[in-house]
């Protein structure tokens, strides 16, 4: 059983070790995170290649010396013995790891998800039906279309005013709940005076 949190990758450094597609779409993921990333591997595929100055590529083959510098890595090579090895290696050392190719070596997995600006909703069967996963992030993506970034983070703006302006503790509980009853060109033309009014 995995249990379901938000990281901030900004206090990690993370290794992913493999430098073919899946490595690649791993590397996408973390950087528009803001992680800095690191891939190591004796090769690249143009996809990492265009990533460089992006993030670290280190042309080598796996050793577990170079775990110790890392607490995320990600195991994405070619090779199911490795990724294998990689996994046993940072349960060892105590580190967050994803062995793509094995679950159950995994202290970590990546759900589906979709992102519209700070909206984050994701996915997750636990590895039981990643095409169920997939299918249920494609009806999301249709449901909270990319309007709902410019409307949370305008929700955002009220929460830090009404914050700051309302000390009534119980006040400031109704306003929360009832702003997110508006769609976002009420919030953008309505003062704090009139919607205080309105309760």
């Amino acid at each position: 059983m995995y249990y379901p949190m938000m990281i901030n990758l900004a206090f990690f450094k993370c290794l992913i070790i493999g430098g073919g597609h899946i490595a690649y779409q791993k590397a996408k993921m973390l950087l528009a995170y803001g992680a800095t990333v690191t891939v190591l591997s004796p090769e690249f595929c143009e996809e990492i290649k265009c990533l460089e100055g992006q993030m670290n590529l280190l042309k080598a083959s796996y050793s577990e010396d170079y775990l110790l510098a890392f607490q995320l890595v990600i195991a994405a090579t070619n090779d199911r013995a490795c990724n294998a090895t990689i996994g046993k290696a940072c349960k060892k050392q105590g580190k967050l790891c994803d062995v793509v190719t094995d679950q159950a070596l995994s202290s970590f997995l990546v759900p589906a998800g979709i992102r519209r600006g700070d909206l984050i909703i994701s996915v997750s069967t636990q590895g039981k039906s990643p095409a169920l996963a997939a299918k249920i992030k494609k009806e999301l993506e249709s449901l909270y279309d990319e309007s709902y970034s410019d409307y949370v983070a305008c929700l955002g703006e009220w929460r830090a005013t009404i914050k700051k302006e309302i000390k009534d503790e119980e006040e400031r509980r109704r306003l929360l709940k009832y702003i997110i009853t508006l769609d976002q060109e009420t919030l953008k033309s309505i003062s704090l005076k009139e919607l205080s009014r309105v309760l």
